[in-house]
Order: structure tokens, then C-alpha cells, then sequence
């Protein structure tokens, strides 16, 4: 292990006590930063849109997995056979014509050349928006996967719940490898560099939000432990052989606000509050960022609202009021 990247940690365990953050040697601009990954991300994204530091909105709707969040940036440099992953809807064990992109997972259309059509019109879109990246920043969710039963390589970024209930459904469940998370994370920074310099930075960071199911048989606070685990190990060991990549400890800082009774967690406690995405993101920001202007007054800033079920019913601002 790189003791000099962790010198600074070797810190007493002190209960409450954020972590500690290490920030890069020079800031980055965060206007052309490019968020992708989790429900998480996706705040911290409307967090950035907010402050008035982000230029465009990201395409992306929630993306879960380390696997699914690379192929989206590899697809859109090079060839991939997305086709091969397509996800075929069934109804009553019948095929219907509802199909999906193994990654894209948050639309369905009627045909495949509709899927194809979208996918065209989507990566143009994307290719846009990444072409002034000065910054990745990827927040990844879980690394308990679904991946084809004939091909372990084909991972899909979710799957409907009439597929998952099918037990003629291609598609397993499993938690995945620590080397396989490594393996397509170091392609991932590999795509990055080859396109943006060995210089460009790519910030890395692991979901509070704990998993809201397993499939795995095992009691959900376990599952949970390694699904996020295994990512860290990963993220650490491509972390410690890469220059210009870095972590932010969100899924630590989250642990330590709780010890300090922080309102953390909304209704459901998966979801966090807008307070918490607020008090990250600040933190996320002067240490990584190069920008000294931005909105101060954070008062209107929101999340979604969700009730108890998780399901989102209103707004939930930083002062812990809400609207419908």
C-alpha cells in the first residue's frame, strides 16, 4: 500500500469526528465536472446546479452499479456490444415488446430499432457534454449485481420487477468480486486519460444510501456491509496506483454525522436529507474546488421528499421543511 497517500489518516479513532479529506495538490474547476452515479450523485448534482457552478444538466438518470457507470463513458469512445445485454420484458412468462439498454435501464421502448434510435440520439447528447469535462466525479452505489447466467461479464445497471420475479429470467443474482470492480474501474480511468490527458482528474466516491433489498439470502445489514465494502477495497486499490485520482469520504463523513445526531436520514432512512447533500457538497467543494464565488444562502436548496416507503411525494428543503 502507498503509505505516503495514507499518512495523514493514521489518525486516533475518534467517535463523531469527520473524516479526514485529501484534497488534491491543485484545485478543480468544477464547471465542467461531470456527476454521475447514484440517487446521491443526482443531488449533488441539483447541488451544484443550485450554487451556479455547473454548466449543463446531466443526461444520466441513476446509475447503481461501478459496472454500469464505466460502460457509459467507455461506450461513448469506443465500440461496445450493447445489444448483446439487451433486456427482453416479459408478462405473464410472455414476451412483450418492451425492451431496454442493459445500462440505460430507466426507459423502455416498443422495438429494438426504437431502442436503437434513443441510444443514437442519447450518446450525441452525452458526447456534447463531456466534451468540456474538467472533471469525472463517480458515485458508486452497490456491488451486488445482476449479471447474465451465461456470460458473468454481462452486468446490467438494474432490472424490472417482473423480470427479477421470473425464475426463467437469464439474469442472476451475486455480489461481485473485488478484482472485477478493480478490473473495470482501472479501464474506466484507462478511457479517461487515453481522451482527457494523464493529468485529468477523476474524483471517486461510495453512496450512503444503504441497499433497500437483497437478493443474496442474507440478512440486509450484511449484504449491505459487503456490497459497499467491496467497492471501497477496489476504489482504494486503483486509488493507490493511479495518479490524479482521488476519494471523498462521503459514505464515512454520513457514518460520523450520525454519531453526532445529525438529521441524516428522511422517512424511510435510506434517503438523505437535504441538510446532509448541503453540508457534503460544501465540504466537497472547498476542498477539491478551485472556485471561490458561489451562491452563499442555501436556505431554498432541496432534495426530494419521500414518505416512509421511499416514495418521492414533495420537496424537503435545508431548514428540514417540505412541500408538496
Amino acid at each position: 500500500m502507498d503509505t505516503k497517500r495514507h499518512s495523514r489518516t493514521n489518525s486516533k479513532w475518534r467517535y463523531t469526528s469527520l473524516p479526514i479529506i485529501n484534497p488534491p495538490k491543485e484545485k478543480i474547476d468544477f464547471q465542467g465536472l461531470i456527476g454521475i452515479g447514484s440517487c446521491f450523485a443526482r443531488n449533488f448534482n441539483r447541488w451544484l446546479d443550485y450554487s451556479g457552478l455547473i454548466k449543463e444538466q446531466m443526461p444520466w438518470d441513476i446509475l447503481y452499479n461501478p459496472f454500469s457507470m464505466s460502460m457509459e463513458i467507455i461506450r461513448l469512445f469506443e465500440q461496445v456490444d450493447w445489444q448483446a445485454g439487451i433486456i427482453s420484458e416479459k408478462e405473464d412468462s410472455k414476451l412483450i415488446n418492451q425492451f431496454r439498454d442493459p445500462w440505460r435501464t430507466w426507459a423502455s421502448f416498443n422495438s429494438i430499432s426504437e431502442l436503437e434510435r434513443a441510444n443514437d440520439s442519447f450518446s450525441r447528447n452525452a458526447k456534447k457534454i463531456i466534451k468540456q469535462a474538467t472533471c469525472f466525479l463517480f458515485t458508486f452505489g452497490l456491488s451486488e449485481i445482476w449479471s447474465h447466467k451465461e456470460d458473468d461479464n454481462l452486468i446490467v445497471n438494474q432490472l424490472p420487477l417482473e423480470i427479477i420475479k421470473d425464475v426463467s429470467s437469464p439474469w442472476q443474482s451475486r455480489f461481485a468480486e473485488v478484482d472485477e470492480i478493480e478490473g473495470v474501474v482501472l479501464r474506466l480511468v484507462k478511457t479517461i486519460k487515453e481522451n482527457y490527458g494523464s493529468d485529468f482528474p477523476i474524483i471517486f466516491t461510495v453512496s450512503p444510501v444503504p441497499l433497500k433489498y437483497t437478493f443474496s439470502g442474507l440478512p440486509i445489514r450484511e449484504a449491505n456491509n459487503i456490497s459497499k465494502s467491496t467497492i471501497l477495497i477496489a476504489l482504494h486499490k486503483v486509488i493507490n496506483m493511479t495518479e490524479n485520482i482521488y476519494y471523498f469520504p462521503a459514505y464515512e463523513i454520513v457514518q460520523a454525522l450520525v454519531e453526532q445526531n445529525f438529521p441524516v436520514w428522511q422517512n424511510d432512512g435510506r434517503h438523505v436529507t437535504a441538510a446532509t447533500v448541503n453540508l457534503i457538497s460544501n465540504l466537497l467543494f472547498d476542498n477539491f474546488s478551485d472556485k471561490k464565488d458561489r451562491k452563499k444562502s442555501f436556505s431554498d436548496f432541496w432534495v426530494p421528499f419521500v414518505n416512509s416507503q421511499g416514495k418521492i411525494t414533495g420537496r424537503l428543503y435545508v431548514n428540514g421543511e417540505f412541500s408538496h
